[in-house]
């Protein structure tokens, strides 16, 4: 039985997608660096979440596409863990009753 070549999921243009990683990480540390600076959580207006109903994309998008859908579709309304005011209630010790 012939067997078909597994797909290839190497970019088209490796330098296009270097430069898009480096922005990426770029834009996510300046977040990191500006995160005391915003809320610890924000409520995703209705127009983002109806996003999230639409049907996914059928057809394959580019990088920067993605990255843009990211930027302004989920991180700007992270679940508030990366915020330091949100650190007292994941890493506090647990309580333990004698």
């Amino acid at each position: 039985m012939p067997t078909s070549a597994p797909p290839n999921l190497d970019p088209e243009d490796w330098q296009a997608f270097r430069a898009a990683s480096r922005r990426a990480l770029d834009d996510m540390i300046d977040f990191l660096q500006t995160v005391r600076t915003r809320p610890v959580w924000q409520q995703a207006p209705a127009e983002v979440v109806r996003e999230f109903r639409q049907p996914l994309p059928a057809a394959p998008q580019s990088l920067d596409e993605v990255l843009a859908d990211f930027s302004s579709l989920v991180r700007p309304y992270a679940t508030g863990n990366l915020h330091r005011c949100s650190w007292a209630g994941c890493m506090a010790p647990e309580r333990r009753s004698a």
